[in-house]
């Protein structure tokens, strides 16, 4: 599953997880003028091996932790040498962001982790603030 090109910002690169084998890019998606945003990441295996990895994803809004409205606990996904796995952004999705600087927040770790932000550190999509007008700014 691809993310939608139009008004996605990802990190630029991939970052590290908490497991060698695994990199990361989390996601926001924010349309203009809606006031919402869906929140994501984007998990590859750059390892010979497949890997069963925890991952949980959440958001910042105004640097405040928030977990997603509709799936708060870790997926728990195998992935393949050299795949990328997608979480699902319908899965974080929250409105009535107007006048909030917000962006996604994500943890992965290899194995069947009970909750990866227990024991993992998190990675963090580039901030999108959403003007009252719903006009949407990037924050690199």
């Amino acid at each position: 599953m691809a993310y939608p090109a139009n008004h996605l910002v990802c990190k630029a690169d991939w970052k590290p997880s908490s497991s060698a084998d695994i990199k990361m890019k989390p996601c926001t998606h924010a349309e203009p003028g809606s006031g919402r945003a869906a929140f994501g990441v984007q998990v590859h295996n750059i390892g010979d091996e497949a890997l069963e990895v925890s991952v949980v994803v959440a958001y910042f809004r105004s640097e405040d932790l928030q977990t997603c409205p509709v799936k708060s606990d870790p997926w728990r996904v195998v992935i393949a040498p050299g795949d990328t796995w997608w979480s699902g952004l319908n899965s974080c999705s929250v409105g009535h962001l107007h006048g909030s600087a917000v962006q996604s927040a994500a943890w992965a770790v290899t194995g069947n982790d009970a909750d990866p932000r227990q024991t993992a550190e998190h990675q963090s999509s580039p901030t999108v603030s959403i003007k009252s007008d719903g006009t949407v700014v990037v924050k690199q």
